[in-house]
């Protein structure tokens, strides 16, 4: 950040270039909002305006400090500073002299150190009332006049701070997330410590979520040092665990961030509850917890509210916490509000997507991602983004929409490396590849699982683990290597941490939109009519229990089957639409096709041994 700060002051002057990196640590002058020189810089830039009139040099200064370049503004602020009025024709020395481009509206500083000499050099009295000036004739605009009577002042200005703060927000309102972060932070600068706490703890929320992680802790520290109370301490904490992306833990950390939200909830902020309540869920999707844990989530879940609540969050909640034994209620809810996905609420499409892809509804999923993406992209919300695109991109994986997948995976992982966050690097690396797995490139498959292993075992991302073995899975499915798959995801057996994610992934694979359609053990339609058969590990192995076949130790052979997996005449149509979608998503063989199934060509063709 530095790097490019004082490459953008500089503007390719060579002396710029080796004298700003000596002073680029220091604090900036008060109130100037530029990079402090060195002194042979500050006799460089500066002896170009010495000579220049009086009047002309005063301009200059007002100029400089001016956070525009309106003429207007500048030569009225000058004229109070000089208690007469000015002419533009006083600036016209210093357009000859080429230190700034002027024109009917505006005055612009041809090169920005020049800028930077002329605050340096001034004292801290006049560039007092410059502020004064400057905050004197802007009184129509209340964001501009505010940073100028908040300049150079020190102590306590409760009436300041308050201005700063809706300044703030007015700028959070527009996109300028970057200039709320300073106004809070200076506000807080100007507060007692009650609401010193408060303005440091927005100022923190809002440096996540551009992505300055470098500024959260230390605000974070800040506020600790202020005695803060209960809900104070609450909200730092759900502030510092987005902060920082990582595995729920144990049943007791997560039991303690639950308290920590219902606590907040009694007290009254209904919002924070809502948000440590999805921090625990969602941090849950990544690494199960035990058990009791997740017992603890689903009651806690279910304490918030229906899914059919206006408050999307609760959704997502829900849908996280409990993806199956809600799914109904959840996809109801889910298409109810994808239909207003028109209304570019960004916050609203950033807990739906994540919801219809917790509950397999990755048509859904699609489209509310691609307008979270774009609305966190617009707004600059960079601390958000490293997940929606490697959710989208996986969703774009489904469905082999190469030109949404793989941008989406390279964005991902070249913002989650500049943020620093190994866990989003990885998960990037696991939708790299499902897609090469897909595309029949089974080495691209390899090196990206392993690339991915390597950081999501560190990290504690269970389920990244998970989703990174579907691309070698697919690239030896594609390349006929069946047998090879039998040890192959070994992170998904069970009595490993994360177990619980792999079997939601698989469940997701196997049916056609992401809900189970068959669960271990348990009976169906077609075995209650029969007998009390149950379904097996694999959908196509259904026997009945103590059948012939079982009891003599064959193979159990298929019986018939139910659901997406019964054979028969009324079955083509779907076998054919499945067999010539490959081919319609512009997918290349990889290896000789399977024997044809008779039924798919008529009663000519043989019936394969393996059938």
């Amino acid at each position: 950040m530095i790097h490019d700060r004082v490459l953008s002051e500089a503007a390719g002057n060579p002396l710029a270039l080796m004298e700003l990196p000596l002073t680029a640590g220091r604090p900036e002058p008060a109130g100037s909002g530029v990079l402090p020189l060195t002194q042979r810089l500050e006799r460089a830039f500066a002896a170009r305006v010495a000579d220049l009139p009086a009047e002309t040099r005063l301009l200059l200064l007002v100029a400089a400090h001016s956070d525009d370049e309106r003429l207007s503004d500048i030569v009225d602020a000058a004229s109070v500073m000089a208690g007469t009025t000015l002419g533009l024709e006083l600036l016209e020395p210093a357009a000859e002299a080429a230190i700034v481009d002027l024109d009917l509206n505006r005055v612009h500083f041809r090169h920005p150190l020049i800028r930077s000499a002329v605050c340096q050099s001034a004292s801290l009295l006049q560039r007092r009332r410059v502020h004064e000036a400057l905050a004197q004739v802007l009184r129509a605009e209340p964001d501009r006049r505010v940073w100028h009577r908040a300049a150079l002042i020190s102590g306590t200005y409760e009436e300041i701070a308050n201005e700063l703060e809706e300044a703030a927000r007015r700028a959070r309102r527009r996109g300028a997330l970057a200039v709320a972060v300073t106004a809070l932070q200076r506000a807080a600068e100007l507060s007692p410590p009650g609401p010193r706490a408060e303005r440091l703890l927005a100022a923190a929320e809002l440096a996540f979520e551009l992505g300055q992680r470098d500024l959260v802790l230390p605000l974070l520290r800040e506020v600790e040092q202020l005695d803060p109370g209960p809900l104070q301490r609450a909200r730092a904490t759900w502030i510092g665990e987005l902060a920082r992306t990582r595995p729920l833990g144990d049943e007791t950390r997560a039991a303690t961030l639950i308290a920590a939200a219902e606590q907040a909830g009694q007290a009254g902020d209904r919002d924070l509850q809502l948000d440590i309540a999805w921090l625990v869920a969602s941090r849950a999707w990544l690494v199960d917890p035990a058990a009791t844990a997740r017992r603890l989530l689903v009651e806690a879940a279910d304490r918030l509210g229906d899914p059919a609540s206006a408050d999307v969050r609760i959704l997502a909640i829900q849908a996280y916490a409990d993806p199956f034994g809600k799914a109904p209620a959840i996809l109801g809810r889910l298409r109810e509000a994808a239909a207003d996905v028109h209304r570019r609420d960004t916050d609203a499409a950033r807990f739906l997507g994540p919801a219809a892809v917790a509950v397999g509804a990755f048509d859904l999923a699609t489209a509310l991602l691609a307008e979270a993406v774009e609305g966190l992209r617009t707004q600059g919300r960079l601390g958000h983004l490293p997940r929606m695109l490697t959710l989208q991109g996986r969703m774009a994986a489904q469905v082999a929409d190469w030109g949404v997948a793989i941008p989406a995976a390279e964005e991902a992982r070249r913002l989650a490396t500049e943020l620093r966050e190994p866990h989003w690097v990885a998960a990037a690396d696991a939708v790299d590849s499902v897609i090469a797995g897909i595309r029949g490139d089974q080495d691209a498959a390899e090196r990206a699982a392993a690339r991915a292993e390597r950081l999501a075992v560190p990290a504690g991302s269970n389920m990244t683990l998970a989703f990174a073995q579907f691309g070698r899975i697919f690239a030896a499915l594609g390349a006929g290597r069946h047998r090879c798959l039998r040890g192959r995801p070994a992170p998904l057996r069970s009595g490993q941490p994360g177990s619980s994610s792999g079997r939601r992934l698989l469940a997701h694979r196997r049916s056609g939109r992401g809900r189970a359609t068959y669960r271990p053990g348990r009976r169906s339609a077609r075995t209650r009519e029969t007998g009390g058969g149950r379904i097996g590990r694999h959908p196509g192995h259904l026997h009945r229990r103590g059948s012939p076949a079982r009891a003599g130790g064959a193979r159990p052979r298929p019986r018939g089957g139910c659901g997406p997996f019964r054979r028969g005449p009324q079955r083509r149509p779907h076998w054919l639409a499945a067999a010539a979608w490959p081919a319609a998503a512009g997918l290349r063989p990889v290896a000789a096709p399977p024997a044809p199934d008779r039924r798919l060509q008529g009663p000519a063709a043989r019936r394969p041994r393996h059938l």
